[in-house]
């Protein structure tokens, strides 16, 4: 706790003067080592202080309550040491919400927590250490002619594969990565080998405790024409659990100002003991495409992303931050803080979608301004959750006012289909609105 109360000490002295991160550097002369690399210790510490004030007329897919209001905060703090340029330890901390539960009041419904509530959290959300082996231990190759370097990374590490639908999780791990390869043709392979054996969440989001294993592998090959991605991961795990494989591939290309990726992966969840049906069987298919491209002297953006899900897709493992579909647009992504959900359901359960969006800028992009409307369509409404369908329009109005202050604003209103099934059960209204303000203090 005196480690706690330090951070947060460094963090509000930041918030005062948010300049000062930078003084903080220290930077020694270099530190020769026997393998004839060199150290140049630096330190620093930063983050962010959210403040948001939120309504919404109750969000059919995970309230129960009806209409809520509330006024949340959320702290993120970061520490870098940094040995050298490839080498450093990285800290996260976010010590004010815990179990998605925010330091805050809520103001309705009136069941809920009355007075200023917060849920202290002192265990990282990241700290692991990363480096190259290469620049580690420089005399076997001093003239640095070997093509590729090994980089590798040990601690809990956020891990996150085909853009956060195959896997997005903070997991304890070893990573080693192979870079370099193939300078040629292609442009530059990128070979990753992950072991995980701690803090693997379930597909669902929920912590799991018990004995649980991952292992995963992923490639990536730059073209001249595009970049590939090929990733696969399998859990290990009990019979309560059972053991699931996950494969993806990716591709990313574009010309000038557009931009376009398609992306393709597959769960297969399987020696499960208590299978209770598609709940918690997560076989499935998920299909992703997106495109972008810019116009004006301002580089305006026009976007527009599609999904089609067939089966229970479910993700390696999931932290529960972002929901599975949270890439696709702001009407499937929320904002991970406090009770504004998403606009649609984010769950790719028997489900095709899409969202269109325009994201414009102004006053030197201190200004930007992204308005979105999506449609969520429903293949199996007969199924325990009922129909899922809905259309939704979102905007987000994001301005800088200072260099370390920024406000945002984000509203929507979706119309849903009412049948009354799962999880929307909440109300008999067909309707749902939210609104919210966030001011953001950087350090």
């Amino acid at each position: 706790m005196r480690a706690l109360t330090a951070a947060l000490a460094l963090g509000c002295c930041a918030v005062v003067n948010p300049a000062s991160a930078n003084e903080r550097a220290i930077e020694p002369s270099g530190i020769e080592r026997s393998t004839g690399a060199a150290w140049q210790p630096t330190f620093r510490i930063h983050g962010s202080q959210r403040i948001a004030l939120l309504a919404t007329d109750g969000d059919r897919r995970t309230r129960r309550a009806g209409d809520r209001s509330e006024l949340m905060t959320r702290m993120d703090l970061f520490a870098d040491f940094r040995l050298s340029e490839t080498e450093r330890i990285h800290a996260h901390l976010r010590p004010l919400d815990k179990k998605g539960r925010y330091a805050g009041t809520t103001y309705t419904p009136s069941s809920a927590r009355a007075g200023w509530e917060i849920d202290w959290d002192s265990d990282f959300e990241a700290l692991y250490f990363e480096g190259d082996l290469g620049e580690m231990f420089p005399l076997p190759d001093l003239q640095d002619r070997e093509s590729g370097d090994f980089g590798f990374a040990v601690g809990r590490l956020p891990v996150t594969y085909q853009n956060g639908y195959l896997v997005k999780d903070d997991m304890t791990a070893v990573r080693l990565t192979r870079t370099g390869i193939g300078m040629d043709e292609p442009s530059g392979i990128r070979i990753a080998g992950l072991w995980a054996f701690d803090d693997i969440n379930k597909p669902s989001g929920r912590a799991d405790n018990g004995d649980v294993h991952a292992l995963m592998l992923s490639a990536e090959g730059g073209f001249p024409w595009g970049t590939l991605e090929l990733d696969i991961g399998h859990i290990f795990s009990r019979e309560k659990r059972g053991n699931q494989v996950n494969a993806g591939i990716g591709w990313t290309g574009g010309v000038a100002r557009d931009v376009y990726s398609v992306r393709a992966n597959v769960s297969n969840h399987y020696d499960q003991s208590e299978i209770t049906g598609k709940v918690d069987d997560f076989d499935g298919v998920l299909l992703v495409a997106r495109y972008q491209t810019e116009f004006g002297v301002n580089h305006n953006r026009l976007y527009g992303r599609g999904f089609w899900a067939e089966g229970n897709f479910g993700r390696l493992a999931d932290d529960g931050r972002v929901p599975p579909l949270g890439p696709i647009g702001l009407s499937y992504a929320g904002v991970g803080f406090g009770g504004y959900r998403s606009a649609l359901w984010s769950r790719p359960l028997d489900a095709a979608g899409a969202a269109l969006g325009v994201q414009l800028f102004f006053s030197e992009k201190k200004t930007n301004w992204t308005i979105e409307l999506a449609h969520r369509r429903d293949l199996e409404p007969a199924d325990a959750f009922g129909d899922t369908g809905g259309v939704a329009l979102n905007t987000r109005l994001k301005h800088r006012l200072l260099d370390f202050l920024t406000v945002q604003v984000d509203a929507y209103y979706a119309v849903l289909k009412s049948d009354g099934g799962r999880p929307q059960d909440a109300e008999t209204d067909d309707d749902s609105s939210a609104a919210r303000v966030e001011l953001r203090i950087d350090f």
